[in-house]
C-alpha cells in the first residue's frame, strides 16, 4: 500500500482521468438503431472467440470495464463519503501529530480509499506545506520548526514548556481540515520482449497497478448552508420560498373567483334564468345562522362564511326571476343573509391576501344591495319585465353564484399581473415556455360601466395565467423529486478539522465528514434493527442450547412472545388499510414498552429476582388481556369487512 503524508495538490479532473478507464466526459451522440448508445469505451466488454489474435489493448479493455463498472455502482449507488473506520485521534505524545486509523472511504468518482493500517500525521509539516502552496511555492521556512525539540514534553492544552511548568496559549487558533484522496501507481516492472515493431519499446513497463492514498491539509471552506439537494432544486425554480408560497396562493384565490365568473358569464349573455331550490335555501340558512352563533372567526371560518353566504344569498336572489315559490320569505332570513355581509365586512382584515379581502368586501357589498334594493320584490315574488331588465350584473351574476363588482374587477386585474410578472420572471430564469404562451402585452382596463364580455374576457385570462402559474409550480415541486445524478469535481474525502494553536493540535472534530449510507452503518445507528433481526430469529428458528443460555421464563416474568405478538398482529389485520396495520402495531409495540417497564422498576426497588406471585402476575393478565382484546376486536373488524364485501358483491 503506497502511502504519502502530505500532498500537495487535490485532484480535479473529471472522472477517469489517470485511472484505469476512460472519461465520462466525452459527447453523447445517440444513433437511432433499435439499441441506443453513448460512444464511451470505459464500457465496451470485449469478446473473444477460438483463433483471435490477443494484444494488450483487448486485455486491457477487459480491465478497464470491470474497474469503471465498479467505480460506477459506488459512485451512484452509494456516493462519497466514509465508509467506516478512519477516526482522526491526537497522538499520546506528541501534541503537533494526530493518527488516522484504518478504514474504508469511497470518492465521488466511485474510487476504494482503504486504509489498513494506523496512520501517523505531522500536522506541523502539512501546515508548512500547505503555506508553500498558497504562496506560490515560496518557502518562508517552517512556523514550527523549533517547537519539534520540545514535542515530547508537549502537552495538548496548555502548552508545556521544557522546564515543567504550564505557559498559556500565545498564538491564535488556526482550524484545518484533514482529507485523504485515491491514488495509484505503476508497480513491478519487467523489459518487454523483442518485436519485430523497428521502434519497439526498450525501457522497462511496470506489470501492475497499486492503489494507495494520500493525506492532504486544506483550510476550511466558508460554512455553507446545508440545504438538501431537494431544496436547492426548488430554490433555482422557484426562487424565494415566500414568495412562490404567497403567489400560489394568490393565483389560487385567483382561479376560484375567475372561474365562477367565466361559468355565470354563458347563461348571462343567453338570457336563462337560473333555476331555484327550497330545500337547499333551507340547509344553507341553517348552516349560515350556525356559523354566525359560532363567532371566533378565523381564516378558516372566514373562508367557510363566505362559501356558505354566497350560496345562501344566491339562492335568495334567484326568486326576483322565478317569482313566488313554496318557500315563505321570513325575516330571519334577511337578518341572517345581512348579518354575514356585516362580518365578512368587519373581519376581513384578518385574509391573507389582498385579492381574497377585496372578495370578501365585495360580497358583503353585493348582499347589501340585494337586502337594501331587492328584499321586497322577493318578499312579494313580483317584479316587472323593465325592472328585471334593469337588473344590475352584480345580482344578475349573484344569481349564478358568481361576485362581480368594479372593485374587485381591479383587484382581480392587479392580481393577475403580479401572478403574470412573477411567472414571467421565474420562466425566464429558468427557460421554460409557456404553454399556450401567454399573453404578456395584455393591456386590462375597465370602461365607466361593466361590460358582460368585458368582464368575462378579464375573468378568461385570469383563469388561464393562475393555470400557468399552478402548473410552473407543481412542476417545480414535482421536477424536484427526481434526484439528479451526481458531480465529482473534487476527489478529497473529508475525513475532520483539527484546531492548531501554538504548533499543537488543541481539538479534532470527526463529524465534519459525511458518511456512506451503509446496512451496517444503518443497523450500527438504529440498534432496534438488530433487535428486530434477533427476535424474528428466534421466533423463526428457537433453539434449545439459546434457551439453556438465556431461559424463556424468568424469576419476575417473561414478556409475551414478540413473534407471535407481530405476526398475529399482521394476520388480524390484513382486511384493514396499510395505516390501520402500524396502529395495531404501535400498539402492541406500547404493550411491550408498559411492561418493560413495570419489569425494571420491580426489580430496581428490591435489587433481587421477584416471583411471579409478587403482584407482577396480574399486570401480566391485565397486558394479556388488552392484547386479546385488541384480537377480538380485529376479528370483528375482518369479519364486517367481509360482510360489506359479500353484500356488495350481491349488490
Amino acid at each position: 500500500m503506497s502511502t504519502s503524508a502530505i500532498s500537495q495538490s487535490v485532484g480535479k479532473a473529471p472522472c477517469g482521468c489517470g485511472c484505469s478507464g476512460a472519461s465520462s466526459s466525452a459527447p453523447c451522440t445517440c444513433g437511432q438503431d433499435s439499441c441506443t448508445t453513448c460512444p464511451s469505451p470505459a464500457y465496451v466488454r470485449p469478446e473473444f472467440f477460438a483463433g483471435q489474435l490477443l494484444t494488450e489493448d483487448d486485455l486491457q479493455s477487459l480491465v478497464n470495464y470491470v474497474a469503471a463498472k465498479n467505480r460506477l455502482h459506488a459512485r451512484y449507488l452509494f456516493g462519497s463519503g466514509v465508509v467506516c473506520g478512519l477516526k482522526v485521534k491526537h497522538e499520546p505524545c506528541k501534541c503537533g501529530k494526530v493518527i488516522v486509523e484504518p478504514g474504508y472511504a469511497l470518492d465521488c468518482c466511485g474510487n476504494d480509499i482503504v486504509v489498513s493500517c494506523p496512520q501517523p500525521l505531522d500536522i506541523n509539516q502539512m501546515i508548512n506545506a500547505l503555506m508553500i502552496k498558497l504562496r506560490k511555492g515560496y518557502d518562508c521556512g517552517d512556523p514550527c520548526a523549533k517547537t519539534e525539540a520540545a514535542d515530547a514534553t508537549a502537552s495538548l492544552s496548555p502548552v508545556m514548556t521544557a522546564s515543567g511548568t504550564n505557559s498559556q496559549p500565545t498564538g491564535r487558533p488556526k482550524r484545518y481540515c484533514l482529507y485523504v484522496n485515491y491514488c495509484e501507481q505503476g508497480t513491478d516492472p519487467v523489459t518487454p520482449y523483442a518485436t519485430s515493431t523497428p521502434c519497439g519499446q526498450s525501457v522497462c513497463q511496470t506489470t501492475r497497478v497499486q492503489e494507495g492514498f494520500s493525506f492532504e491539509l486544506r483550510c476550511p471552506t466558508k460554512d455553507c448552508d446545508c440545504t438538501p439537494a431537494i431544496c436547492q432544486s426548488l430554490s433555482c425554480c422557484l426562487g424565494d420560498g415566500t414568495k412562490a408560497d404567497q403567489i400560489y396562493a394568490l393565483a389560487a384565490i385567483q382561479k376560484q373567483i375567475a372561474q365562477r365568473i367565466v361559468s355565470a358569464t354563458e347563461p348571462i349573455l343567453r338570457g336563462i334564468s337560473p333555476e331555484y331550490d327550497p330545500i337547499v335555501v333551507k340547509e344553507t340558512m341553517a348552516e349560515l345562522t350556525r356559523l354566525e352563533a359560532a363567532g371566533d372567526f378565523d381564516v378558516a371560518r372566514l373562508r367557510e362564511l363566505m362559501v356558505v353566504a354566497l350560496k345562501a344569498a344566491s339562492n335568495v336572489a334567484r326568486l326576483l326571476t322565478v317569482g313566488k315559490h313554496r318557500l315563505e320569505v321570513t325575516e330571519e332570513m334577511k337578518v341572517s343573509v345581512r348579518k354575514a355581509a356585516e362580518i365578512l365586512g368587519q373581519r376581513k382584515d384578518r385574509l391573507p391576501t389582498h385579492l381574497e379581502r377585496t372578495y370578501a368586501q365585495a360580497l358583503a357589498d353585493v348582499i347589501e344591495i340585494l337586502v337594501s334594493k331587492y328584499w321586497t320584490f322577493i318578499e312579494r315574488g313580483l317584479i316587472d319585465d323593465a325592472d328585471l331588465r334593469d337588473l344590475p350584473l352584480e345580482i344578475r351574476f349573484l344569481q349564478w353564484d358568481a361576485v362581480v363588482n368594479r372593485t374587485l374587477m381591479l383587484a382581480s386585474i392587479a392580481a393577475m399581473r403580479a401572478v403574470r410578472e412573477w411567472l414571467h420572471d421565474r420562466m425566464d430564469q429558468t427557460g421554460t415556455p409557456a404553454d399556450p404562451p401567454l399573453e404578456w402585452d395584455a393591456n386590462y382596463t375597465l370602461t365607466d360601466g361593466l361590460r358582460v364580455q368585458e368582464i368575462k374576457r378579464i375573468a378568461v385570462s385570469a383563469v388561464h395565467v393562475a393555470e400557468n402559474c399552478t402548473q410552473f409550480i407543481r412542476d417545480c415541486r414535482c421536477n424536484a423529486l427526481l434526484p439528479p445524478c451526481s458531480t465529482c469535481s473534487d476527489t478529497g474525502v473529508l475525513l475532520a478539522c483539527v484546531t492548531v494553536q501554538d504548533c499543537c493540535v488543541t481539538e479534532i472534530c470527526n463529524l465534519d465528514r459525511k458518511f456512506v449510507l451503509t446496512g451496517p452503518n444503518l443497523r450500527y445507528w438504529f440498534p432496534e434493527i438488530q433487535r428486530l433481526g434477533r427476535e424474528l430469529e428466534k421466533w423463526c428458528c428457537p433453539s434449545r442450547e439459546c434457551e439453556q443460555i438465556v431461559p424463556a421464563k424468568v424469576a419476575y416474568g417473561s414478556l409475551p412472545d414478540f413473534g407471535d405478538a407481530l405476526f398475529g398482529g399482521m394476520q388480524a389485520t390484513s382486511g384493514d388499510t396499510t395505516s390501520t396495520i402500524w396502529t395495531r402495531m404501535d400498539e402492541i409495540s406500547k404493550v411491550f414498552t408498559k411492561l418493560r417497564a413495570r419489569n425494571g422498576k420491580l426489580g430496581a426497588e428490591r435489587n433481587i429476582d421477584i416471583p411471579a406471585d409478587h403482584g407482577l402476575s396480574s399486570a401480566l393478565d391485565e397486558i394479556r388481556e388488552e392484547i386479546s382484546a385488541l384480537k377480538i376486536d380485529n376479528a370483528k373488524l375482518r369479519k364486517d369487512l367481509r360482510a360489506e364485501k359479500k353484500s356488495r358483491a350481491e349488490g
